[in-house]
């Protein structure tokens, strides 16, 4: 994305339950409860959307959520690009080698998390996405559920 050429935007209500329904199904489909919509987390998200996709950067906050990042033309296929890795999730304990071939997923599914918001940013060729997550997981050491 290059800086000045987009614009940033809040979800639509059929985005917003599309990604609800999206994390409620995999967070079932491995038996822990369903995550809360956050328009606290929505906010700092489509914030941060804003400003990567303003600085045509492509990078995690480094903030105090768990986070996920995608640049997909619709929330479909930004869903579809997390939850691809669970196929690569075998239910070992998270570590510095292996998370980055499941991470999403498992920041998707994992138990302690309670609530999400998401944002994203429109930009020429791709729309980024980002979805925070609190408490955050991935925690090296642990297992998702």
């Amino acid at each position: 994305m290059r800086p000045g050429s987009t614009r940033s935007c809040d979800l639509t209500q059929e985005e917003i339950d599309f990604l609800l329904k999206v994390h409620r199904d995999a967070r079932s489909e491995v038996g822990v409860k369903p995550l809360e919509w956050s328009d606290e987390l929505a906010q700092y998200a489509q914030n941060w959307a804003t400003k990567i996709g303003e600085a045509g950067e492509f990078r995690h906050s480094n903030g105090p959520y768990g986070e996920n990042l995608a640049e997909a033309s619709n929330a479909e296929e930004a869903a579809k690009s997390w939850l691809s890795e669970k196929g690569d999730y075998r239910g070992e304990a998270i570590s510095n080698d292996n998370f980055g071939k499941f991470g999403h997923y498992t920041q998707i599914v994992w138990g302690d998390t309670k609530r999400f918001g998401a944002g994203k940013y429109e930009g020429e060729r791709s729309t980024l996405w980002v979805c925070s997550y609190d408490p955050a997981g991935n925690m090296t050491g642990e297992r998702p559920f």
